[in-house]
C-alpha cells in the first residue's frame, strides 16, 4: 500500500464521493474518478441516491473502450458494495483499499475534493442536481484547461496554453443563463448574486450565489 503511489503512478486511479447540500437542505453526492499521473479527473457525475450498481455504471462510463487502469484506490465506504466489486473485477482492475479512517492514504483525490470545495462550492448555493452538475462541468473545464497542478509540468489537461479568460467567459455565460431562468419566491430573490473568488494566478473568477 505504501509503495503504490510512487511505483504505479501511471496505472492508478482513485475514486471517491463527496457531498454538496442544496438550498433546500437536500444532500447530493458527487462521484469522481481521478488519474494519478497528471491529476486528471477522468469522470464525474451527480446523484441523490448513490448505490453500488450506479457507481459501477460510472466506472464503465469512465473506461468505455481502453485505458483501463491496473489499480483502483478507494476507501471502505459502504456504497461500494458487491455489485461494484464485481464490476471492477470484470474490468480487470485490482482494488486497493485504504485503511479505515485514513484519508491521507488517498491524498491525491482528497486534495482535489478540497480544491473543488474551496474554489467552487464555498462561493455558491446549489439549487438542485442539475445546477450542481452544470457548475461541476464548468469547473472541470477550468481545472483541466487553466489551473496549474504539478510544479514544472504545466497543466492537467491538453490545452496547456489556455487562458483563465476561458473560465471567466464560461462562468459569465452561465450567470446570464441562470439569471434569466431562475424563478424563486419567499426570501430568495430572483436571479443571481455575483460573487468574486481569486484564481490561482491572482486574477478574479466570477462565481455565483444562487445556481
Amino acid at each position: 500500500m505504501a509503495d503504490l503511489p510512487g511505483n504505479h503512478l501511471n496505472t492508478t486511479v482513485s475514486i471517491d464521493f463527496f457531498t454538496v447540500p442544496t438550498i433546500r437542505f437536500q444532500v447530493l453526492y458527487v462521484f469522481l474518478v481521478l488519474a494519478h499521473d497528471r491529476r486528471r479527473i477522468l469522470h464525474f457525475n451527480v446523484t441523490a441516491h448513490p448505490t453500488a450498481e450506479w457507481t459501477g455504471q460510472q466506472l464503465r462510463e469512465a473506461f468505455p473502450f481502453e485505458g483501463v487502469p491496473r489499480y483502483l484506490l478507494r476507501d471502505r465506504n459502504g456504497i461500494f458494495g458487491a455489485d461494484f466489486t464485481k464490476e471492477v473485477r470484470n474490468l480487470g482492475i485490482e482494488e486497493v483499499l485504504s485503511a479505515p479512517r485514513s484519508p491521507w492514504q488517498r491524498a491525491y483525490i482528497e486534495r482535489v475534493i478540497g480544491s473543488i470545495r474551496r474554489e467552487c462550492f464555498d462561493h455558491m448555493i446549489v439549487l438542485n442536481e442539475a445546477s450542481l452538475y452544470r457548475h461541476l462541468k464548468l469547473f472541470m473545464a477550468y481545472y483541466h484547461e487553466t489551473r496549474t497542478h504539478l510544479p514544472g509540468q504545466g497543466l492537467a489537461g491538453e490545452s496547456v496554453g489556455a487562458s483563465s479568460q476561458h473560465w471567466v467567459h464560461r462562468c459569465s455565460a452561465a450567470s446570464r443563463r441562470t439569471a434569466s431562468s431562475v424563478r424563486t419566491s419567499g426570501r430568495v430573490k430572483t436571479g443571481v448574486q455575483g460573487i468574486v473568488a481569486y484564481g490561482h494566478n491572482g486574477g478574479t473568477l466570477p462565481l455565483f450565489g444562487w445556481l
